[in-house]
């Protein structure tokens, strides 16, 4: 098993699955859920299992009643997750695919042989109209520690091994919680 690749969105409305699935399917992933299940923290207490065709309303009724999403799933031949809770009136969705199945994805830099995938992904994320409605930022890298936190100082220089920063509604208040980054276009930072 490698490390993991992650893409983190803060969104203030709840991310379609069901939806998402489908736009990845229309950017030519093969994209599927395989199970859905939902627990009461993380010592997986409570775990029940859901429909994988669980609908958006039922998810916010979970998260509302502080429970964790897990999803597993698949994008292609390789398997993917996805984690969602709800913080502080924040939807955290946190996808994740093992680079073992895609050793380019392991990898510490935006090199020119990654850069690629990460603008497609960051496309999707930001179009307008998109499955993630209410962007406030969204974190990508290998193995990316972060905490969802109001202040933004916090939230900036507490988090571990982001190589891309997008922002959505939540405007940067202060480029200095990105000092590491430099801007390569409207709304992403990359790592320096």
């Amino acid at each position: 098993m490698g490390a993991n690749f992650n893409v983190i969105t803060f969104t203030n409305s709840l991310i379609d699955l069901n939806r998402l699935i489908r736009v990845a399917k229309e950017k030519g992933m093969n994209a599927s859920i395989i199970k859905v299940e939902s627990v009461k923290n993380w010592g997986f207490e409570e775990l029940a299992t859901h429909d994988v065709k669980i609908s958006s309303n039922e998810m916010i009724r979970l998260l509302d009643n502080e429970r964790i999403i897990i999803v597993e799933g698949k994008c292609g031949t390789y398997k993917c997750g996805m984690i969602i809770c709800k913080v502080n009136n924040v939807y955290e969705t946190s996808f994740s695919i093992d680079t073992a199945y895609k050793q380019i994805l392991d990898s510490d830099t935006i090199n020119e042989e990654i850069k690629p995938l990460y603008d497609e992904i960051s496309n999707i994320i930001q179009s307008p109209g998109n499955v993630f409605e209410g962007l406030l930022y969204a974190a990508m890298g290998v193995e990316v520690v972060l905490n969802y936190s109001a202040n933004s100082e916090d939230f900036f220089h507490n988090n571990h091994n982001v190589l891309r920063w997008l922002f959505g509604k939540q405007k940067l208040a202060e480029s200095s919680y990105l000092k590491d980054y430099q801007q390569v276009s409207s709304g992403i930072w990359d790592k320096t």
